[in-house]
């Protein structure tokens, strides 16, 4: 999903929805517009949903245990129609979206980090409040690690409108360059013409080789994909009914001889005939 010119130059694995009916768009579990997604974990003492809002991929998995009504009031608001913070949706919302600025760097240096840093902390905390049979004290627990998460990811977007601002990177040295990808610039054929540039579809390079590749290949009879060439197999096949270009080079020659012989034989029986009556003309010319 971070390969290939839809990617943009700077590797975004979403893709944007709509637009022109001709060919599809891949997509994967995590997209932009996903609301929530729940991880189910069960066991013989304890039971839990680890919930994230957004994106799984650029969000955080809180816990909320079973039989435990304790919901923080960030997570239990928000309306994708208006802006503010005081909502845990839009916290996540706002840092997935301005990642899209320059995703390589941006998930790689700050937000993958971020969310592995926050995974463990949990991780090691529920380990003791689990030991504890105190249900309230669980219960605040679960508060404050939703709490302090929405927290923490605002000031995260904060440092991303900062080190990412007017597309260089600001920290931990101000003002440095990205520059486009040379993959990237490669793929569209940049140069020094000022115009703009327009790209067609080519072939994947070879540092895009895939490991387990997807199937290339859609069947719109059967309707499914398939790693088998199909459309290549059908034009072997027009190929084999129809004549080799040498072939049809050799037949289109052979008609234009015919034709010429054909003609300059009339031409010339035309012309002898011309002859002949003028010869008969002049003959009662010279009797006269």
């Amino acid at each position: 999903m971070r390969k290939g010119v839809l990617a943009g130059p700077f590797q975004t694995p979403f893709r944007v929805e709509g637009g022109p009916g001709s060919g599809q768009i891949p997509r994967g579990i995590s997209i932009l517009r996903t609301l929530y997604s729940i991880i189910a974990q069960t066991g013989p003492q304890r039971q839990l949903a680890w919930f994230a809002i957004d994106s799984p991929m650029t969000s955080v998995y809180v816990p909320l245990y079973a039989n435990i009504k304790a919901v923080s009031s960030v997570y239990a608001s928000g309306y994708n129609g208006k802006f503010t913070r005081d909502s845990a949706s839009w916290a996540f919302n706002f840092v997935n979206n301005y990642m899209q600025l320059n995703y390589r760097d941006s998930s790689q240096q700050d937000v993958y980090p971020a969310i592995e840093t926050w995974q463990d902390k949990i991780d090691e905390q529920r380990k003791s409040m689990e030991q504890n049979t105190d249900t309230e004290a669980l219960s605040k627990w679960q508060v404050t690690v939703q709490e302090e998460v929405v927290e923490s990811w605002w000031k995260l977007g904060e440092h991303l409108i900062m080190k990412y601002n007017d597309a260089r990177v600001n920290f931990p040295t101000m003002g440095a360059a990205i520059g486009y990808p040379q993959e990237y610039a490669d793929m569209i054929g940049m140069n020094n013409d000022v115009h703009p540039v327009w790209v067609q579809g080519a072939g994947p390079p070879a540092s895009a080789q895939q490991e387990f590749p997807l199937p290339r290949y859609w069947n719109g009879d059967e309707q499914s994909w398939s790693n088998e060439p199909l459309l290549a197999a059908k034009k072997v096949d027009m190929l084999a009914a129809t004549p080799s270009t040498a072939e049809s080079a050799a037949q289109v020659t052979t008609m234009f001889v015919s034709l010429f012989l054909a003609v300059s034989i009339g031409v010339f029986a035309g012309r002898t005939y011309e002859q002949r009556k003028q010869k008969t003309f002049d003959s009662y010319m010279q009797l006269g």
